[in-house]
């Protein structure tokens, strides 16, 4: 854990059971608040496909990309993927690219391949 981490609320865990009562849901929804609710998407397509593995995401995902650019963050290793204000509030700790979808994607398996790199 770092300085950060140790510092970051809990954020309960619900049951996904909570998507099917419309009254614990319009609870959770009203209190504005984070949560974990594991296993709630497992049976969509592109989960699917990142469960099997990280080249069967990029391929399903593919089929939805086309050539309009879009802005992506990319953090240096050090923020772990926590991109924020820097600690001044002048600026950002992650530097902004404009990229496609195949191009953030490659992006990404690259990070997967090389633990510890830049987060995009």
């Amino acid at each position: 854990m770092s300085a950060v981490t140790d510092q970051l609320p809990l954020v309960p865990e619900l049951d996904a059971g909570v998507f099917c009562d419309e009254q614990r849901f319009r609870e959770l929804v009203e209190r504005c608040q984070p949560v974990i609710v594991r296993g709630a998407f497992s049976e969509w397509p592109v989960v699917r496909a990142a469960a099997t593995s990280p080249e069967a995401m990029r391929s399903y995902l593919d089929r939805f990309a086309n050539q309009e650019l879009a802005e992506a963050f990319i953090g240096d290793p050090s923020i772990a993927g926590r991109y924020s204000y820097t600690d001044g509030l002048e600026g950002f700790n992650f530097d902004r690219v404009r990229t496609d979808l195949p191009g953030a994607l490659d992006r990404i398996l690259a990070g997967v391949a090389r633990p510890g790199s830049s987060t995009i």
